[in-house]
C-alpha cells in the first residue's frame, strides 16, 4: 500500500476542465463550479479501490408544499468516508417533492463533502483555478499560453519560445501547444 501522503496527493489531483460542470447558482447569472458525484467516486476508486462508506439519515420529513401544491420532501444525511483507515464526515441535504431523489441527493452530496476532507475538488475553493478553467472552457489559448509561459525562466530572453516551453516541461519538439488541455495539465503539475 501506498505511504497516504501520496493517496492525498493523488486523491486531490485537479479535475480536468471537462469534468468540473456548471449550475446556475440561484442568483443573478453567476454559475457555480462543481464536481459532480460521478467523477468522486471515479477517484476514489482509481485512487484507493478499498474506500467505504458508511451513512446515517440524520432526518427527514415532508417541508411543506409547494407552489403546486405537492409535497416537499427533506432529507439530511451524514457521510463517513473511509480511505486506508483514516475516516473524514461529510454532511448533504436536499428538498425536493420525490423523496427518493432527496436521499439520493443528500447522499451525493455528502460523499462529495467527505471526500474534500481528502482533497477530492478542493482546487475549486481557489478563484485563480476557477479562471483558468474558464479560460480553457472558452478556449482562449494566448491567456492560457501566457500563464505558462510564464513558469519558464527566462522565457522573454529566448529566441524560440516554442522551444522553450518544450524544453522547460520536457515535451516532444511535435506537441501541439495549442492545445488547450495539454495548457491546463502544464499548469498544474507540480
Amino acid at each position: 500500500m501506498s505511504d497516504f501522503k501520496d493517496t492525498l496527493k493523488a486523491l486531490g489531483t485537479p479535475f480536468l476542465p471537462h469534468q468540473v460542470k456548471q449550475r446556475a447558482a440561484g442568483f443573478g447569472n453567476k454559475k457555480l463550479d462543481y464536481i459532480d458525484w460521478v467523477a468522486v467516486v471515479d477517484r476514489l476508486n482509481e485512487v484507493s479501490p478499498t474506500w467505504s462508506t458508511f451513512s446515517r439519515l440524520e432526518h427527514f420529513s415532508i417541508a411543506g408544499v409547494n407552489d403546486k401544491g405537492k409535497a416537499q420532501y427533506v432529507a439530511v444525511v451524514q457521510i463517513g468516508l473511509e480511505i486506508e483507515g483514516v475516516t473524514r464526515y461529510g454532511y448533504g441535504s436536499d428538498v425536493d417533492t420525490d423523496p427518493d431523489k432527496v436521499v439520493k441527493t443528500a447522499l451525493a452530496e455528502a460523499t462529495k463533502k467527505a471526500g474534500n476532507q481528502f482533497g477530492i475538488g478542493t482546487e475549486l475553493w481557489d478563484a485563480d483555478h476557477r479562471d483558468m478553467i474558464d479560460l480553457v472552457r472558452t478556449e482562449n489559448i494566448a491567456s492560457l499560453k501566457q500563464m505558462v509561459s510564464d513558469l519558464v525562466p527566462d522565457f522573454d530572453k529566448a529566441k524560440d519560445k516554442p522551444a522553450a516551453i518544450r524544453k522547460h516541461f520536457n515535451l516532444a519538439d511535435d506537441v501541439d501547444l495549442n492545445d488547450v488541455d495539454l495548457l491546463y495539465s502544464l499548469l498544474n503539475k507540480d
